[in-house]
């Protein structure tokens, strides 16, 4: 009978374990694809101004400011309270991250000249997102990256 219950206590305890790890497992996924999800909408709406743009000022940190030709239209996305910001023409428009969604690093770069013959301006997003699970006893953070050449150099 003693044999019995230890057997079936091994059982119970090494179900429990696993059900944790499952549950672990699925709370960190959910967070991942929410912070892809995130980043997806945000970055692409940056690299659809960026590519429209004719000019673009990355001297203010954790800020892109873009200007339209003739500077119709002037963008700005900025790094605010763990949000990314979104300004056009001196209208906030809020942000453009969900709530329990934090950005904990928006940095752009700007190259200008690259290639060979040609003046083109590359402008290099790099943004860290990170979510508290659920539970708040994990947090998951992820790098994300693209770039977008300024149409209005090359044409």
């Amino acid at each position: 009978m003693l044999v019995y219950i230890a057997i079936l206590i091994l059982a119970v305890v090494a179900m429990v374990v696993s059900f944790l790890s499952f549950n672990a497992s699925l709370v960190r996924n959910q967070a991942y694809r929410e912070l892809t999800h995130v980043a997806n909408l945000t970055l692409d709406r940056m690299v659809r101004d960026i590519r429209a743009a004719a000019s673009a000022d990355t001297t203010v940190s954790n800020q892109i400011t873009l200007s339209t030709e003739g500077g119709a239209t002037t963008t700005v996305y900025a790094l605010s309270n763990d949000t990314v910001n979104l300004t056009v023409n001196g209208k906030n428009l809020g942000t453009l991250t969900e709530d329990d969604v934090k950005v904990e690093d928006l940095t752009f770069s700007k190259f200008e000249n690259i290639g060979t013959e040609l003046e083109t301006t590359l402008v290099r997003v790099q943004m860290t997102l990170s979510m508290a699970s659920t539970t708040k006893w994990a947090t998951t953070t992820s790098i994300y990256y693209t770039s977008a050449v300024m149409r209005g150099d090359y044409e």
